[in-house]
């Protein structure tokens, strides 16, 4: 369905919508296990983001890259990744900006 979902956004030319997809089939692949799959999907949807200038999204992308760094052990871009999703919540006075605060006080609490 994400596929054919696709296909509609790219033939509309709804770029908001398409990084949107890739970062729900990045979040489908990240809980099937396949993270190479969902690092790609959330880097695609990240991409998009960024030429769009919308920090919402690429405030999420970050954030799930958090997620992804931290399932695979590397800790430092982990929180690299939670650092840059806060400073985007936070400067959008998002309610997210609490939930990206406590995995990466979690994250820091595991490193010590």
């Amino acid at each position: 369905m994400y596929q054919k979902a696709l296909a509609i956004e790219r033939e509309f030319g709804h770029e908001e919508g398409v990084a949107n997809i890739y970062g729900n089939l990045g979040v489908l692949y990240q809980k099937q296990g396949k993270l190479e799959h969902a690092y790609e999907m959330h880097q695609k949807a990240l991409t998009i983001n960024k030429s769009l200038c919308f920090k919402e999204g690429m405030a999420y992308q970050y954030c799930n890259l958090g997620i992804l760094y931290q399932m695979r052990g590397d800790l430092v871009r982990a929180e690299e990744m939670y650092q840059k999703s806060l400073y985007l919540l936070t400067e959008l006075k998002s309610p997210m900006a609490e939930k990206v605060l406590t995995l990466l006080s979690d994250l820091r609490s595991n490193k010590s």
